[in-house]
């Protein structure tokens, strides 16, 4: 199976889950990442956030910011990225929209650590690929929004009580 039916049937995965699909129809794991590797021209990889072992988040052109595509970007964050994980579950919780200078300790990311994901780093990468945004929220300040939130923003502002 070629890669761009691979994602109209599934919908947009990581190059890892890609290939795993590949080998299941009988590629051999080689000949599965090399397939990935050479994508089609209607085959984009997400930039700015980067997946362990190298792996990438791909999707159709068609797919960009659909339901579908932004909820098979959260999966792949969930399953293979602690550190975005955490921070949007965070955001969730908070109704989607939290002071920016709480993003610090909601995030569960250290300032700054060896071998650790810092906490600027991850609203940073978040940002790149639109799922949080900095917004200046009228009687807030300056807040980080989760991505689908952005909607009805002085309506949040107005009811979120635990600020």
């Amino acid at each position: 199976m070629e890669l761009n039916h691979l994602l109209i049937k599934y919908g947009p995965m990581t190059t890892s889950r890609a290939s795993q699909l590949l080998v299941k129809q009988g590629l051999s794991g080689d000949a599965a990442r090399q397939r990935v590797s050479r994508k089609p021209p209607d085959v984009e990889t997400l930039r700015g956030l980067t997946f362990p072992k190298r792996a990438r988040f791909i999707y159709l052109n068609h797919q960009f910011g659909t339901d579908q595509y932004w909820d098979a970007l959260m999966a792949a964050i969930q399953e293979t990225n602690p550190a975005y994980a955490a921070a949007l579950a965070a955001l969730r919780a908070r109704r989607g929209i939290i002071p920016s200078k709480h993003f610090d300790i909601i995030s569960g990311s250290p300032l700054r650590q060896k071998h650790q994901l810092a906490s600027e780093a991850v609203l940073r990468n978040l940002e790149s690929v639109g799922l949080v945004q900095t917004r200046e929220i009228e009687g807030m300040g300056s807040c980080v929004v989760l991505g689908r939130s952005f909607e009805g923003l002085s309506y949040k502002a107005r009811n979120c009580g635990h600020f």
